[in-house]
């Protein structure tokens, strides 16, 4: 056997003793290269139990992929954390690691250093994802090392960090983050998710946005910043300038819901820095409840019709409550030009002065896109539109040859 998947579908019944018993098997499996154990909200997991599943995977040399997923085990500590990390320091042909150790609030410092002095080992490695959100153990001192050992993983084609709701994520762990990056020379795929780490601040998206200059390599950037309530459109200044370099860029995914101080400039930044993206094919963009209005979206349109490569796109507006039907002309107008577009997910939830003039301007948008197959809207809300409206809107959207999936919310509840 050389591929082995356990997915634990009713933590109730995972005991230490079923961790025992499946340590024991695991030690016979010698030619394992993948390895995948799913063991989310089992909460009577504990260190002693990681410790005999760590001594099983000591002896599994060959293993290229390892996913380990303990998400939600709240008897997890440091202790655990360490038998893991001195298992992983064997794998000397891993090639992909991945290790959710979210809300399992033991865990601190102590146990993230103890793992990236073993992540040093692993010069092989290729694809790394580490998820730690709801980790309140953490401090910038701790980030620093991760920081540290990054840099020394040179092969690495793609990162994937969740760190959500972490204090210790602030200008200057983002600062030392950003500088190892710039190690990172074969660095692909690029995903951040920092919500909610209050302490985040347009100094350290400073930082991140020099950084990203020097990653051409880059083909996919996710940037998940939801609820960081200090950044504003500096930091989108920051970021647009930083990705306006990467040509090879294909998939932005950038999320800002309720950064209540990013504003029009903002979506401004984030849309000239697509005009020189030609390689785009996902755009999605989430300025739900940020200060958006039509002077935002007419730059947002111009930057979209010359991205004639996009398949993907979908866009958050939802509570931006000076969203009108001018910015939506020219987000209309944009439309227009991306001929390979596939799947449209755009939304408008709450945003009151919309008007069948709006619905207008997205329907003659997408009527000329034979390659469109999912079209997925949301004017939940937008007490303007009439039902005469609704029901005009949609037949002109049924019309579009092509299109399997319609979807459009249309809830007027107050």
């Amino acid at each position: 056997m050389q591929k082995l998947e356990i997915v634990c579908e009713d933590a109730s019944k995972i005991t230490q003793k079923g961790l025992f018993d499946l340590s024991d098997q695991l030690r016979r499996l010698r030619s394992l290269k993948t390895l995948s154990l799913i063991f989310s909200e089992c909460d009577k997991i504990n260190d002693n139990g990681i410790n005999f599943l760590s001594q099983s995977l000591k002896g599994l040399s060959s293993l290229e992929a390892l996913n380990l997923d303990f998400y939600s085990c709240d008897l997890v500590t440091d202790s655990g954390l360490k038998e893991i990390s001195n298992a992983i320091k064997r794998f000397v042909s891993l090639k992909s690691l991945s290790l959710n150790m979210s809300q399992c609030g033991g865990i601190t410092d102590k146990g993230l250093v103890c793992l990236t002095k073993r992540l040093k080992t692993l010069v092989s490695l290729k694809h790394l994802d580490l998820k730690f959100s709801y980790c309140a153990g953490f401090t910038a001192s701790g980030l620093k090392t991760l920081s540290n050992t990054l840099e020394k993983l040179s092969n690495l084609q793609s990162l994937h960090l969740d760190f959500v709701s972490c204090d210790g994520m602030n200008s200057t762990s983002v600062g030392q983050l950003s500088k190892s990056l710039l190690k990172l020379t074969s660095l692909k795929d690029l995903s951040l998710y920092l919500p909610g780490c209050k302490n985040l601040s347009d100094i350290g998206l400073g930082h991140l946005g020099e950084s990203l200059k020097k990653l051409t390599s880059l083909q996919s950037l996710r940037l998940m910043l939801e609820q960081s309530t200090k950044i504003s459109d500096v930091s989108l200044g920051h970021i647009g300038n930083g990705i306006s370099k990467l040509t090879s860029l294909q998939t932005i995914n950038f999320n800002f819901d309720s950064c209540h101080k990013i504003t029009d400039a903002g979506l401004r930044h984030i849309s000239q820095s697509m005009k020189s993206l030609a390689s785009l094919k996902t755009i999605i963009l989430v300025f739900r409840e940020c200060k958006i209005s039509y002077k935002g979206l007419k730059d947002f349109g111009k930057a979209l019709g010359g991205l004639s490569r996009v398949e993907t796109l979908y866009l958050n507006f939802a509570n931006c409550g000076d969203v009108t039907d001018i910015g939506i002309k020219d987000v209309g107008e944009g439309l227009k030009g991306l001929v390979r577009l596939i799947d449209i997910g755009i939304d408008f939830e709450e945003c009151t002065r919309i008007s069948k003039e709006g619905l207008d301007y997205i329907s003659r948008g997408l009527k000329g896109i034979k390659s469109l197959r999912g079209i997925s809207l949301d004017f939940c809300r937008c007490q303007q539109i009439t039902s005469k409206d609704r029901e005009k809107f949609m037949t002109q959207l049924k019309s579009i040859g092509g299109v399997r999936e319609l979807n459009v919310k249309w809830k007027q509840d107050f």
